[in-house]
């Protein structure tokens, strides 16, 4: 949740960013600098945030992924005498 709330936050703004007054896509032209430094840090940082969230989950399946059990012959006597101990 700490990559995701940022992540939609940003991108909320930008879309706001780029809305005019009357709910409109605003024109490339009708952007200040100003904004389009904004909307630039903000992509970066949804960016980073994506990178982060993407190892994350990588990270995590690898950890969880359930490995392949290693059957092995064992002697049924000496099971159930260590369990009956």
């Amino acid at each position: 949740m700490n990559s995701i709330t940022p992540i939609l936050s940003l991108s909320e703004s930008v879309s706001g960013l780029l809305v005019n007054k009357e709910g409109k896509t605003k024109l490339v032209t009708d952007i200040n600098n100003e904004d389009l430094d904004d909307i630039q840090v903000a992509l970066k940082t949804i960016n980073n945030r994506s990178k982060s969230l993407l190892k994350f989950v990588k990270d995590y399946r690898k950890m969880s992924k359930i490995p392949v059990p290693e059957l092995n012959p064992v002697n049924l006597n000496e099971l159930i005498s260590r369990i009956i101990k």
